[in-house]
């Protein structure tokens, strides 16, 4: 597999074609991740907690694993008819070690999270030492179109076929694409999460990456490179768009969050020299975070994340190919 070296050059280590796809449609890549880090935690933001968002999407992760091995919705039913008229007692309990394990998120604020999950009525204790989504709600229905978009981008990286836009899934294909999705979104947070110790800072740092984004496109096209969206060119223009501030109220308006509380997440990533303030309103990552750090390269370039995008590309292909449609003959 090729690793990125402190000075920013590719540097062979066995990798392979699939790999190379990605690091040539690199911007795509990392920008459509980022948008659904980013929509996932503003969808839930009346959460106020981006652990208990996570934890919260990783219940919905383990009730999607059981019902697509177990009990697998009648063939032709609709995901909304689906989610009303299913019985979440059903769902086993995952154990607190589970979620830590698939989250990053340390052991002991996995058991807090879990109780003010209980508190809010998302998760319930079952069993001696087991959690389960209390109810099948249609809240994460809205994150079914980041999939469609985020399976799309995978399927131009591998060069891959196309799907159509998902108003006729069926059930059964719905939670399977959804579950893959979010296999894939909790390995991006899991990274960040490990990386950056303090977990309200995630949503400011993931806009901040978002934000470094789109100012390397506009860069490609003031360079008249934009056409070219590999790793090596990216690299190349990251030195001239990183150093460029970001407004605090910016930030704020992307993350959902209030000026005051995205602040004080700043001055958080600041004490682990991540970010440094100019002045009062405005921040940018410090000059020696202009490269690629190991947990970048982790993110999104290890053997564990192109295997989970394989398989969540073979997923949507394998949805749209076999008629898994309402209403479809075969169905």
């Amino acid at each position: 597999m090729q690793s990125i070296s402190p000075s920013g050059e590719l540097a062979e280590k066995g990798g392979g074609p699939e790999e190379a796809r990605f690091q040539e449609r690199f911007l795509p890549w990392w920008h459509t991740s980022l948008e659904c880090l980013v929509a996932a935690q503003k969808l839930f933001r009346r959460f106020d907690d981006d652990d208990l968002t996570c934890i919260y999407l990783t219940a919905w992760r383990f009730a999607l694993e059981q019902i697509e091995s177990r009990q697998p919705p009648p063939p032709g039913s609709r995901i909304v008819e689906f989610l009303a008229n299913f019985d979440s007692k059903e769902i086993a309990g995952e154990n607190l070690a589970h979620f830590a394990e698939v989250t990053g998120v340390p052991r002991e604020t996995v058991r807090r999270k879990l109780e003010m999950a209980i508190s809010l009525a998302l998760v319930e204790r079952v069993e001696a030492a087991g959690f389960r989504l209390r109810t099948l709600s249609t809240d994460i229905l809205p994150m079914f179109e980041n999939c469609l978009g985020l399976s799309r981008v995978l399927l131009g990286c591998l060069g891959r076929g196309e799907i159509g836009d998902g108003a006729d899934l069926s059930a059964t294909a719905w939670i399977s694409m959804m579950r893959a999705y979010l296999d894939l979104l909790l390995s991006f947070w899991a990274v960040r999460r490990r990386s950056t110790r303090v977990s309200s800072a995630i949503s400011v740092q993931s806009v901040v990456e978002l934000l470094t984004v789109l100012k390397s496109y506009r860069r490609l096209a003031a360079d008249g490179t934009l056409l070219r969206t590999d790793l090596a060119t990216f690299l190349s223009v990251t030195p001239k768009v990183r150093q460029t501030p970001y407004f605090v109220s910016q930030i704020a308006s992307m993350s959902g969050l209030n000026v005051a509380r995205v602040r004080r997440m700043c001055r958080n990533l600041e004490a682990q020299g991540r970010l440094e303030f100019i002045g009062h309103d405005e921040v940018r990552p410090l000059p020696q975070l202009t490269q690629v750090s190991a947990d970048f390269q982790e993110a999104y370039f290890s053997e564990e994340m192109l295997l989970a995008g394989r398989r969540f590309v073979s997923v949507a292909l394998g949805c749209f190919a076999t008629a898994e449609l309402v209403g479809s003959k075969h169905a």
